[in-house]
């Protein structure tokens, strides 16, 4: 069978190739069932979203209703596209539209009225499409005004000739003003909030994605800032809904009450079918900006004392609590300085965002519902026990914290002893640079297996032609830099890593 996407309609036959047709990026497959020409240049056109777990049969059944119907249509191409669109991973604009359905003028009214009479499509559920209108009170049927044929985006007042704006600049369903809404007061209308923007207003977002946002909101009643976390309906990690991870983290947060470097639980409630979670803001800052911070520089001999104390408290607590976790049986999931609360003034740790953590039960299989922040992870821990895979990730945090300090000193070096032509600040050299001088100034052995590990790659880095070292470094992307004189940093820290016996073999290099 001749088959030129990854995924095609369940009943696609020969006959059907003469209507066929792949996007210029092959990211859609479009079927054209009625002649192009009738497609006006810009008008309403139909997306029709899904879920992760029924998307083929929408996508099968759309076919069919197009098909019958004669109406030209197109659906993302890849599966790996359509899972990634329908977990939340992609721009919010974009987030839903799986099928979008090109209706004539005259037709777009009853194309809408049949897909919503439609049992099959009354039974399905879809995510939410954030820039269209919901189609009365169906899950997965949407619709917007925008540009039908590209690759224009201006939106162009029939009567005047002039642009009245440009379509997809607006993140929100928009008309234009010579349009009347087709379908006034939808389900969407009616709903009221019962304790948003009452009781908890949102006041500063902290992260937004397709399944969900965290905002920093304020409590009215207690006149308190709180952490206000919402899950859209319809979206899935593996077979949990968001929403039952949500759900998850308010049972940590109250099974964990008693500790003082966990969130308090404030309150759980639903407006319409999001869920929102609010529980305590915790004092202090995400551990990823501590590098930022110009109060720790052990380089400085004022700041040195102060860098080292802190950083032995800040490690010596966040050991201390992944052990308390760990003797109740508590597997923590994502260790990440993105999960992390470091309170400046004690050096304290609180954890945050526990929607996929858990307590180890034997008696129930291990979901396998958690996320892995990059840099954090290698495809190895997923063989390990629960609890060790969070020491795993505790280590790859320590070398986190530890190389935020490694990077202050790559910017103090000799400019003899760094690249003449190119940054490598955030290179490969320039950590193993920082890491030996780090070694020389405070004769710290115990950071010789981190300068083993990256020693390892260097020559996956460098190539030696006509006597000059070229540095191939993945911060320049595919680009070979030439450097003067052989590049004298390079050469002078192989030098000296080859006189601590750093290289064993010569052909390393």
């Amino acid at each position: 069978m001749w088959v030129p996407c990854d995924i095609l309609p369940k009943s696609f036959d020969d006959e059907d190739k003469k209507y066929f047709g792949l996007s210029s990026d092959n990211y859609y497959v479009q079927f054209n069932f009625e002649d192009k020409e009738k497609i006006p240049l810009q008008g309403f056109k139909i997306h029709i979203s899904a879920t992760i777990h029924n998307y083929e049969g929408v996508i099968n059944h759309c076919f069919e209703f197009c098909k019958n119907q004669k109406i030209n249509f197109k659906y993302i191409a890849k599966r790996k596209e359509i899972e990634k669109n329908l977990n939340g991973f992609v721009c919010s604009w974009a987030i839903g539209k799986v099928i979008t359905i090109y209706p004539t003028t005259h037709r777009f009214k009853n194309i809408l009225l049949s897909l919503h009479n439609d049992d099959f499509f009354k039974r399905q559920q879809g995510v939410t499409i954030f820039s269209d209108r919901r189609y009365k009170d169906s899950e997965l049927i949407f619709y917007r005004f925008g540009r039908l044929i590209g690759p224009g985006k201006e939106i162009v007042n029939p009567v005047t000739k002039e642009i009245e704006y440009y379509d997809y600049d607006s993140p929100t369903y928009k008309i234009p003003s010579w349009i009347k809404e087709p379908f006034p007061n939808n389900i969407d209308d009616l709903q009221q909030a019962t304790k948003l923007y009452k009781e908890y207003i949102p006041i500063a977002a902290v992260n937004h994605k397709g399944s969900g946002a965290t905002f920093i909101a304020k409590q009215a009643k207690e006149k308190r800032e709180i952490i206000l976390k919402n899950a859209h309906p319809n979206f899935f990690c593996e077979n949990i809904s968001i929403i039952n991870l949500l759900k998850r983290e308010k049972e940590n947060l109250i099974s964990l009450s008693d500790l003082d470097f966990i969130p308090k639980y404030v309150d759980d409630f639903f407006e319409n079918k999001d869920y929102f979670l609010c529980e305590e803001k915790m004092e202090g800052i995400v551990a990823s900006e501590l590098r930022s911070l110009e109060r720790f520089d052990f380089l400085n001999s004022k700041k040195r004392q102060d860098t080292l104390r802190f950083y032995r408290l800040l490690i010596l607590d966040l050991l201390r609590k992944v052990d308390l976790l760990h003797k109740r049986k508590f597997f923590i999931g994502d260790i990440s300085d993105n999960n992390l609360i470091i309170n400046l003034n004690s050096g304290s740790v609180s954890f945050i965002d526990l929607a996929q953590s858990k307590y180890i039960n034997k008696r129930e299989p291990d979901d396998k519902v958690f996320f892995r922040t990059m840099g954090y992870y290698d495809k190895r821990i997923d063989d390990l026990s629960l609890l060790n895979q969070d020491k795993a990730q505790l280590v790859y945090l320590l070398i986190e914290l530890y190389d935020s300090l490694i990077l202050k000193l790559v910017k103090t070096l000799k400019s003899s002893e760094i690249p003449q032509r190119g940054s490598i600040i955030n290179g490969l050299a320039g950590i193993v640079i920082a890491i030996y001088k780090y070694k020389t100034i405070f004769k710290d052995t115990a950071v010789d297996s981190r300068i083993w590990e990256l020693v390892d790659l260097i020559p996956y880095y460098l190539y030696k032609n006509d006597k000059l070292l070229y540095l191939i470094d993945d911060t320049f992307g595919d680009v070979s830099v030439k450097f003067k004189d052989g590049n004298k940093g390079i050469v002078k820290i192989i030098s000296d890593l080859k006189k601590n016996n750093f290289f064993n073999q010569e052909e390393n290099l």
